[in-house]
């Protein structure tokens, strides 16, 4: 089964995705720095004003700025990041896992040596995770060390510009929010790599790895659309059943006192999309004739 999965790691990072993949990541830090170095000032602004709500915080901070440095950098990049650019590149790994393979035929031979369908769909899901999370760690800490090296390194951290993290800004120390960052990280990894199920199990019932692999995205978008709509999020109907709920519990990471309720609602149905993920590419590859 290691080997299974060390062929299939192996292959995947044979493609050149993933160099388009990194080339997406170093432009979007590219693009933050232009915008962090013209509007960090703006956004301290309300951090500024909690200060001198606050006579300890604003002797512990005498100067705002100083908290927008390289970890808050490296915070602002995750967002788009592992909301974006991640899932789009998981899709597509996932949605040619099978149907990209049925194409060039490398399936069939596979098979003809009598190899376990069931240990392929098994090798296949282990590489798609591992990929994410070897990504979600290795990207996390280039753009933390990218943000140190622009912007330097505070002893403090103030809870907020992670979109919906934190309703008050809060300062908490430097070392404990990286922890919480890392975290976050590995969180979204495993929520990315749920998402990913539907192009994954698309691929083994189509022949089109585009297909799925828009499907995917189609589905996600669709979601990701709906979670940002304030009627939709304000009816029973709807939210509970959107994919990208399972990312959102990412916020319990950025904080001291996680809810484990919340954590354990979204683990649940973590595990239930890779289940069903995994369950009917099985089925899959024992129906179809290759």
């Amino acid at each position: 089964m290691i080997q299974d999965i060390y062929f299939e790691i192996k292959k995947s990072f044979g493609r050149k995705k993933h160099l388009v993949l990194i080339s997406g990541f170093l432009f979007l830090c590219v693009m933050i720095e232009i915008v962090f170095f013209k509007t960090r000032e703006t956004m301290l602004h309300d951090v500024e004003r909690m200060l001198r709500q606050n006579l300890m915080m604003s002797l512990l901070v005498p100067n705002p700025l100083k908290l927008a440095d390289g970890l808050m950098f490296a915070r602002v990049v995750s967002y788009p990041l592992f909301w974006v650019v991640m899932p789009i590149f998981s899709f597509t790994i996932a949605g040619e896992l099978f149907a990209g393979e049925v194409h060039d035929g490398t399936i069939k031979a596979y098979l003809s040596r009598g190899f376990s369908r069931v240990k392929l769909v098994f090798a296949k899901f282990s590489m798609l995770l591992l990929t994410n999370l070897f990504y979600a760690v290795v990207f996390s800490l280039a753009a933390w060390l990218i943000g140190m090296v622009m912007f330097g390194h505070s002893d403090l951290q103030v809870t907020l510009f992670q979109a919906g993290e934190i309703s008050e800004p809060e300062l908490i120390e430097c070392d404990v929010m990286l922890w919480y960052y890392f975290r976050a990280s590995v969180y979204y990894a495993l929520a990315i790599t749920a998402v990913s199920m539907f192009p994954f199990l698309l691929s083994s019932m189509m022949n089109k790895a585009l297909a799925a692999s828009a499907g995917g995205m189609l589905f996600y978008f669709i979601s990701l659309i709906m979670a940002h709509l304030p009627f939709a999020m304000d009816t029973d109907v709807i939210a509970p059943f959107l994919e990208t709920r399972m990312m959102e519990t990412y916020i319990q990471f950025y904080s001291e006192f996680i809810e484990w309720s919340k954590v354990g609602e979204s683990a649940a149905m973590m595990l239930l999309y890779m289940a069903f993920g995994v369950m009917v590419p099985i089925i899959a590859m024992h129906v179809k004739e290759y």
